[in-house]
Protein backbone atom coordinates (compact mmCIF):
# COMPACT_ATOMS: atom_id res chain seq x y z
CA UNK A 1 0.00 0.00 0.00
CA UNK A 2 1.45 3.35 -1.20
CA UNK A 3 0.62 6.75 0.48
CA UNK A 4 -1.86 9.14 -0.66
CA UNK A 5 -1.48 12.94 -0.40
CA UNK A 6 -4.57 14.99 0.08
CA UNK A 7 -4.62 18.94 0.03
CA UNK A 8 -6.82 21.06 3.10
CA UNK A 9 -7.51 24.80 2.87
CA UNK A 10 -7.02 26.94 5.07
CA UNK A 11 -9.63 26.42 8.29
CA UNK A 12 -10.78 22.83 6.70
CA UNK A 13 -10.53 20.44 9.28
CA UNK A 14 -8.26 16.92 8.77
CA UNK A 15 -9.85 14.75 11.69
CA UNK A 16 -11.75 15.61 14.89
CA UNK A 17 -11.60 14.27 18.75
CA UNK A 18 -12.89 10.93 18.97
CA UNK A 19 -12.75 9.91 15.47
CA UNK A 20 -10.88 6.46 14.94
CA UNK A 21 -7.45 6.63 13.61
CA UNK A 22 -6.70 5.10 10.23
CA UNK A 23 -4.04 7.11 9.26
CA UNK A 24 -1.39 9.63 10.40
CA UNK A 25 -0.46 12.75 7.99
CA UNK A 26 2.93 13.65 7.27
CA UNK A 27 2.87 17.69 6.52
CA UNK A 28 4.53 18.01 2.88
CA UNK A 29 3.45 21.83 2.66
CA UNK A 30 1.60 23.96 5.06
CA UNK A 31 0.70 24.23 8.59
CA UNK A 32 -1.53 21.82 10.85
CA UNK A 33 -3.49 23.25 14.26
CA UNK A 34 -4.01 20.54 16.86
CA UNK A 35 -6.42 21.66 19.42
CA UNK A 36 -9.07 20.49 21.80
CA UNK A 37 -12.43 22.13 22.56
CA UNK A 38 -12.64 22.88 26.21
CA UNK A 39 -15.87 24.54 27.60
CA UNK A 40 -16.87 25.28 23.65
CA UNK A 41 -14.02 26.83 23.54
CA UNK A 42 -10.85 25.53 21.07
CA UNK A 43 -7.35 25.52 23.18
CA UNK A 44 -4.69 24.92 20.66
CA UNK A 45 -2.13 22.35 22.02
CA UNK A 46 0.21 23.23 19.00
CA UNK A 47 1.55 23.37 15.47
CA UNK A 48 2.92 21.61 12.90
CA UNK A 49 4.87 22.05 9.72
CA UNK A 50 6.45 20.40 6.97
CA UNK A 51 8.24 17.36 8.28
CA UNK A 52 6.11 16.97 10.80
CA UNK A 53 3.64 14.13 11.23
CA UNK A 54 -0.39 14.08 13.01
CA UNK A 55 -1.98 11.54 13.54
CA UNK A 56 0.02 9.58 14.91
CA UNK A 57 -1.19 8.40 18.31
CA UNK A 58 -4.93 7.29 17.55
CA UNK A 59 -3.32 4.65 14.88
CA UNK A 60 -0.23 3.52 17.18
CA UNK A 61 -2.61 2.73 19.99
CA UNK A 62 -5.95 1.78 18.61
CA UNK A 63 -7.84 4.55 20.45
CA UNK A 64 -9.79 7.53 19.56
CA UNK A 65 -8.31 10.44 18.69
CA UNK A 66 -7.54 12.94 21.85
CA UNK A 67 -7.65 15.94 19.79
CA UNK A 68 -8.06 17.54 16.45
CA UNK A 69 -6.68 18.96 13.57
CA UNK A 70 -7.42 21.81 11.18
CA UNK A 71 -5.29 23.32 8.63
CA UNK A 72 -3.92 27.26 9.01
CA UNK A 73 -2.71 27.32 5.56
CA UNK A 74 -3.28 25.83 2.22
CA UNK A 75 -1.63 22.52 3.43
CA UNK A 76 -0.62 19.17 1.54
CA UNK A 77 -0.15 15.66 3.92
CA UNK A 78 0.58 12.29 2.92
CA UNK A 79 -1.51 9.71 4.15
CA UNK A 80 0.21 7.00 5.95
CA UNK A 81 -1.91 4.42 6.10
CA UNK A 82 -2.21 1.86 9.55
CA UNK A 83 -0.96 -1.39 7.48
CA UNK A 84 1.91 0.70 5.93
CA UNK A 85 2.87 2.38 9.54
CA UNK A 86 2.70 -1.41 11.14
CA UNK A 87 4.75 -2.65 8.40
CA UNK A 88 7.47 -0.56 9.99
CA UNK A 89 6.91 -0.39 13.27
CA UNK A 90 7.27 -4.53 13.05
CA UNK A 91 11.23 -3.79 12.58
CA UNK A 92 11.27 -2.09 16.23
CA UNK A 93 12.34 -3.70 19.14
CA UNK A 94 9.74 -4.06 21.75
CA UNK A 95 11.31 -2.33 24.30
CA UNK A 96 11.02 0.71 21.86
CA UNK A 97 7.28 -0.15 21.27
CA UNK A 98 6.82 -0.10 24.92
CA UNK A 99 8.57 3.17 25.58
CA UNK A 100 6.01 4.53 22.99
CA UNK A 101 3.09 3.51 24.32
CA UNK A 102 4.36 4.84 27.62
CA UNK A 103 4.84 8.40 26.14
CA UNK A 104 1.01 8.03 24.15
CA UNK A 105 -0.45 7.67 27.57
CA UNK A 106 1.08 10.88 29.05
CA UNK A 107 -0.03 12.76 25.91
CA UNK A 108 -3.21 11.38 25.83
CA UNK A 109 -3.40 12.16 29.72
CA UNK A 110 -1.60 15.90 29.07
CA UNK A 111 -4.74 16.35 26.17
CA UNK A 112 -7.32 15.92 28.83
CA UNK A 113 -6.36 19.10 31.03
CA UNK A 114 -4.59 21.32 28.70
CA UNK A 115 -2.93 24.33 30.33
CA UNK A 116 -2.44 22.53 33.57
Amino acid sequence: MQPTTRRLEPGEILFLAGMGGEEAYLVRRGEIAIYVTRDGQDVELGRAGPGKIVGEMALLDGRPRSAAARAITSTEVVVLPRRLVERELGHTPPIIRSMIEGYLHTIRQSNRNPGR
